[in-house]
């Protein structure tokens, strides 16, 4: 049951990095290039730490399948030219490098865990604060279709043993809705234009 799930979540997963895509190349989506590169380096360097304290586990495909795509997107927003607030974008970035650094020196799993969530977040906040701005600036089916995969693979990561392995799962769940509700605000702005 366990391999039928995961193959689902990264289905869904792979699946939603097709209209995200198909978004950046039509100019209807505006990615934050840092941020994707941040997250892809933090996935990576995550992935890497657990593997070598726990060993490999097949639930942390989802995490390969989000470094991969993060680093995707990241290489097609530069092709793209998407926009950044550069003294924005870069203090954020730098933050998140900052956490990063922490993250590698100190060999405790539970503050590694805790700095790679806060450089995670500290990247994220240009894209945070861009689709709050603009709801239209992301893909409500991606970021959709992402967090349906993330839930169905954090139903699986729920039942491993250990509390560290659900941390980021946990963070990463909670992101991802909180980017799709901030899109699906679009929805309740079309509402009112049309109520009045």
């Amino acid at each position: 049951m366990k391999e039928i799930i995961l193959t689902v979540s990264l289905v869904c997963y792979f699946v939603s990095f097709v209209p995200y895509i198909k978004g950046i190349l039509n100019n209807s989506v505006k990615p934050r290039p840092l941020s994707w590169l941040g997250w892809s380096m933090l996935l990576i360097i995550g992935l890497a730490s657990q593997i070598i304290e726990y060993g490999f586990n097949s639930s942390m495909l989802i995490v390969i399948s989000a470094g991969f795509g993060c680093f995707l997107i990241f290489i097609i927003s530069l092709f793209k030219r998407a926009k950044m607030d550069k003294e924005y974008d870069y203090m954020c970035f730098a933050s998140g490098i900052i956490c990063m650094v922490i993250y590698l020196a100190t060999k405790d799993a539970f503050i590694t865990t805790l700095f790679a969530i806060c450089a995670d977040f500290f990247v994220g906040v240009p894209t945070i604060l861009n689709v709050y701005k603009n709801p239209r600036s992301e893909n409500l089916l991606a970021w959709g279709l992402g967090s349906l995969g993330i839930l169905l693979s954090y139903t699986v990561v729920l039942g491993e043993k250990g509390y560290l392995l659900k941390l980021y799962p946990t963070y990463m769940l909670f992101f991802n809705l909180l980017i799709f509700l901030l899109c699906f605000r679009r929805f309740n702005a079309i509402n009112k234009t049309h109520n009045n």
